[in-house]
């Protein structure tokens, strides 16, 4: 069955990929320590919801469209490439000279760093979705994969030789990853179907169409990602005799430990997301598939749960350090958002391809107003406990209302 066989390369590109960000991940913190790597990663996710907003989403529209072949593969090709440049120039000269005035100071705030993480993000984002709507899954994914395991093995080789010294090399080809990635995709996609080499501009009319789709996709995914990391600003917010860099550090790689559960959702949404926009005439022996896919992964992330439960702390510091002691009462509270974002991710992505973002958005916006006001009514009392219980509460309301929107309108 063709679906079968896009999970399973799907699922063994996402491994990879994983990984590699997994034990990236597991590198900076070892180099860095709590407090170091969580100012890194604070630093990213800024750079993050910039890039967001640089983007405009135009990866959903260029994957529905393309996976309806409403627009074509060379007009698209043209609009990443060029987007992409000038976006990530544009963002990252801001970044450069206004970052200080909204954010706190970073070391980790320079030009190269914005420009290589902005555009190569895009021009990753972009292709992905192209790739995801020629129902090419393997190579866009692992394409960063083997980019990681090469910066890692460099990096590695580089802090044993030098040390501390080494840190601002390795941080500086840790954000070139990027771009090297992005640049990669493009490439590799411009030769896989044999295109025009930036030779066809979009036209008005299917640029508008992109414009339209694209832009309530942004309005949706900027507040999806408000939902999911305004904790962290919210965290930072609070003077350190409630959270310390370190407690924030801990609560940043729990972050990204939740992200570690969503692998295999994402697998799924990323083939329900195309498969839902191609699929024509009775739809019903899709729905029960993606419904039951959707079931067994969330028994198999609550199985992983349970596993890290009976695992303890001692696993915690044993992969993090000890630095990092904070970590397994913070997971315990997000158990609840794990589940519920499992099922969110599915589900949105069917909505997605169906053209009903709306219901996205609407989810996302409960997820949110819940998410803001219990963060800062519980951090006082739990400190980062309560940011991920008010994590949890968010999602839960969110997966609650796309079930019922789902139930009663398919």
């Amino acid at each position: 069955m063709e679906w079968r066989k896009h999970i399973v390369r799907n699922f063994i590109a996402r491994v990879c990929y994983l990984s590699s960000t997994f034990l990236l991940n597991i590198f900076f913190s070892r180099l860095l320590g709590a407090s170091g790597s969580g100012d890194l990663f604070y630093v990213i996710n800024n750079f993050s919801i910039i890039t967001l907003i640089a983007g405009a989403s135009l990866e959903s529209g260029m994957t529905y469209f393309l996976a309806k072949k409403e627009i074509g593969e060379n007009e698209l090709v043209s609009t990443s490439f060029i987007w992409s440049l000038v976006a990530g120039i544009l963002s990252a000269t801001v970044i450069f000279f206004y970052y200080d005035r909204f954010f706190p100071s970073s070391d980790y705030i320079r030009l190269s760093y914005s420009i290589f993480f902005i555009a190569g993000n895009l021009l990753t984002t972009y292709f992905s979705g192209l790739f995801f709507a020629k129902k090419e899954f393997l190579l866009p994914q692992l394409i960063p994969a083997i980019v990681n395991m090469a910066i890692l093995v460099f990096c590695v080789i580089l802090a044993m030789e030098n040390g501390g010294s080494s840190i601002s090399w390795i941080v500086g080809i840790y954000f070139a990853g990027f771009i090297i990635s992005g640049i990669l995709m493009g490439v590799l996609f411009h030769i896989r179907f044999s295109l025009q080499f930036l030779g066809q501009r979009i036209s008005f009319h299917s640029f508008k169409k992109l414009a339209r789709y694209s832009s309530f996709a942004l309005i949706t995914n900027i507040v999806a990602f408000l939902a999911y990391r305004i904790d962290y600003w919210i965290l930072n917010s609070f003077p350190s005799s409630t959270i310390t860099e370190d407690a924030l550090g801990n609560y940043i790689q729990v972050s990204k430990l939740v992200q570690l559960f969503l692998f295999v959702p994402t697998v799924i949404a990323t083939i329900v997301f195309p498969a839902s926009a191609s699929a024509s005439g009775d739809e019903s022996g899709f729905n029960h598939s993606f419904k039951k896919m959707a079931r067994q992964v969330l028994l198999l992330n609550a199985i992983a749960c349970i596993v890290l439960i009976i695992a303890g702390n001692g696993l915690f510091v044993f992969i993090y350090g000890r630095s990092f002691s904070l970590m397994y009462s913070c997971f315990l509270f997000s158990i609840p958002a794990i589940l519920s974002i499992t099922i969110v991710r599915i589900v949105a992505s069917y909505f997605a391809g169906t053209n009903r973002i709306r219901y996205n958005f609407f989810g996302s916006l409960i997820a949110l107003f819940i998410i803001t006001a219990l963060n800062f009514l519980l951090i006082p009392l739990m400190g980062i406990n309560g940011s991920a219980l008010a994590d949890s509460a968010g999602y839960l309301a969110y997966m609650i209302f796309l079930l019922s929107v789902l139930k009663y309108k398919g």
